[in-house]
């Protein structure tokens, strides 16, 4: 089945793309990792075996890729376009794994982030992250 096959059946259940929960795998994103690090060497970065790859050995890669899967998950179904500081997003979420807290008032951003499992970080508003800072 293809995706106009897909979009076409949920259609014809009165819904959209949107009312489903959607997710980003952890093994999607491994793949992602996997083929940055298959093409990094003709680029001058070093070889590493695939059985390296993790969260732990390349975090900023990981969470690149996550949250480019993530932005196009959100993209998928639903009419959206490629802004241009998509870029900015997913090179502030690479920086993810130095950081507890990325505080952003860009909900659609938020709303990405929240796709990635194992985030290892909280995004939130200005206002809560304000919130916080006067609290007793």
């Amino acid at each position: 089945m293809n995706s106009a096959e897909i979009l076409g059946e949920i259609e014809k259940q009165g819904k959209r793309i949107k009312d489903f929960d959607r997710r980003v795998s952890i093994d999607f994103i491994a793949e992602s990792v996997e083929h940055v690090v298959a093409v990094g060497p003709q680029h001058g970065l070093p070889s590493i075996d695939t059985d390296e790859i993790s969260f732990e050995r390349l975090p900023s890669t990981w969470l690149l890729c996550g949250v480019a899967a993530a932005r196009a998950t959100r993209m998928a179904g639903e009419n959206r376009k490629a802004k241009s500081s998509d870029n900015h997003d997913r090179l502030h979420a690479s920086a993810g794994a130095y950081f507890d807290v990325l505080v952003t008032d860009d909900v659609e951003f938020r709303q990405t982030l929240a796709l990635i499992p194992e985030l290892p970080f909280e995004a939130c508003s200005s206002a809560v992250f304000k919130s916080r800072l006067s609290a007793p």
